[in-house]
């Protein structure tokens, strides 16, 4: 029998010589009938698969844009939200790094870590006093208050400001306490709540503030596993189709904000679950402006109090958001200057927020969180403000470390979705692009 010729190529990426050898890249011929052959044949084919370029297919009617990812990208089976941003945003109703302004309803826990705009609000509204301690804060801010008076209602827990700038609190009764000009009326005030400075929150806030940077860039730098059906033609629904899931559970879509939450041709978005181990749904919307003023929301899952807390519109690029729809889902736009004129049913954690209308339950609910250690919390002492006292707290310090190492992610091909035209059929474009615990003692007299 002849023996092998040695192959002129150099790396894997050759191929299969014609005579039954894989160049290995070391010079040596590896003929088919070596034990290692079936190692080096599969690292070959998820090189080449990882290597491939999209592949484009087109009929009269459809454009579709297909990537395989190899089952071995670390991006796909390493869990991405255990990360302290993933658990910041998993406590709150509402986070904003920067101002918060509303006149409407928050369901659950808020922090602002800007200035507070408003001076009339309805505060942690449905959250059960049983099961939560009224000495925690429910709403808590960083920064100034709003001058000209005014009463925000917190109806569960306490309030928490910064120390910077220096704030006045005056104890009016049980369940009424002045801070600076607003009147806070707290009716969780006979089981123990209560206003007070935390000193904390500058730290918590920068903490906060990096973690979702941190977490809505690597969560758009994983590659997708799903496609979308995009209307290019003639209105009608745009599918976010769940066919595939990573070893968590989640499935990923990659899609131009532009085209699936400002598209004229969009009549209803709705998510199919076609996969029964889905346990979350990630969509990475790219752009700078990303506007949601067509379709409506709709299907079984979004419109499921346990579906919306397990859906994530991730918007990194984005620095202004309009929301003239009824948005269902958490929203991380940590970027983003944002005004909703219509709900938001799900957390929120945004750069700024100005809005009318309610923010709704639920908190968002991670597939793998359990593995991070909780966020800090801080909790006031037993020492109140005394009724109808004024006084001035100086700020003290505390410093807290968190440590988290995050995990490198497969870059991403941000391509924006492929249309086709015709002037007698409708198109659709079926799209997949490629910290510690602290306590702080506040004594107020």
């Amino acid at each position: 029998m002849d023996r092998p010729q040695l192959s002129t190529h150099n790396s894997l990426a050759g191929g299969i010589t014609p005579h039954g050898v894989i160049p290995t890249g070391l010079g040596i011929p590896v003929p088919f009938s070596t034990p290692i052959r079936k190692r080096i044949f599969r690292r070959f084919l998820h090189q080449r698969i990882e290597n491939q370029a999209p592949v484009s297919t087109s009929s009269s009617s459809t454009t579709t844009r297909a990537t395989i990812t190899s089952p071995d990208n670390p991006s796909n089976n390493a869990c991405p939200f255990n990360s302290v941003g993933a658990t910041y945003f998993s406590q709150y109703n509402v986070i904003t790094t920067g101002d918060f302004s509303s006149t409407s309803d928050v369901e659950n826990q808020t922090i602002v870590c800007g200035s507070l705009k408003s001076n009339q609000a309805n505060y942690c509204i449905h959250i059960d006093q049983n099961n939560f301690n009224a000495k925690s804060p429910c709403l808590e801010i960083n920064g100034a208050l709003p001058s000209g008076g005014g009463s925000p209602n917190v109806q569960v827990g306490s309030v928490s400001v910064g120390s910077n700038p220096v704030h006045t609190l005056t104890k009016k009764g049980t369940t009424q306490y002045q801070i600076d000009q607003l009147q806070f009326n707290l009716n969780g005030g006979n089981q123990g709540a209560t206003a007070f400075v935390d000193s904390n929150l500058p730290s918590k806030c920068a903490a906060i503030t990096s973690g979702l940077q941190t977490l809505s860039s690597s969560l758009f730098q994983i590659t997708p596993n799903n496609n979308a059906t995009i209307p290019s033609g003639q209105p009608s629904p745009l599918n976010l189709n769940v066919n595939n899931v990573d070893s968590n559970g989640i499935a990923i879509f990659n899609l131009s904000g532009s085209s699936v939450l400002a598209n004229k041709y969009v009549q209803q978005i709705q998510i199919n679950i076609n996969n029964a181990n889905c346990k979350f749904i990630l969509i990475n919307l790219y752009g700078t402006a990303v506007n949601f003023n067509q379709g409506n929301l709709v299907g079984s899952w979004i419109t499921n109090l346990n579906g919306r807390a397990k859906t994530l519109w991730n918007c990194p690029q984005a620095t202004t958001m309009n929301l003239q729809q009824n948005l269902q889902g958490a929203l991380l736009a940590p970027n983003a200057v944002v005004q909703a004129s219509s709900n938001i049913d799900g957390a929120t954690a945004v750069k700024s927020l100005t809005t009318q209308s309610e923010l709704h339950n639920p908190p968002i609910q991670f597939p793998c969180l359990a593995a991070v250690e909780k966020a800090p919390v801080s909790t006031l002492s037993s020492t109140t403000p005394k009724a109808t006292t004024t006084s001035t707290v100086a700020p003290t310090t505390t410093t807290s470390t968190t440590s988290t190492t995050t995990k490198k992610q497969a870059p991403i091909n941000a391509e924006a979705p492929v249309s086709t035209s015709s002037s007698t059929t409708p198109k659709a474009t079926t799209t997949s692009t490629v910290a510690p615990t602290t306590t702080t003692t506040t004594t107020t007299t």
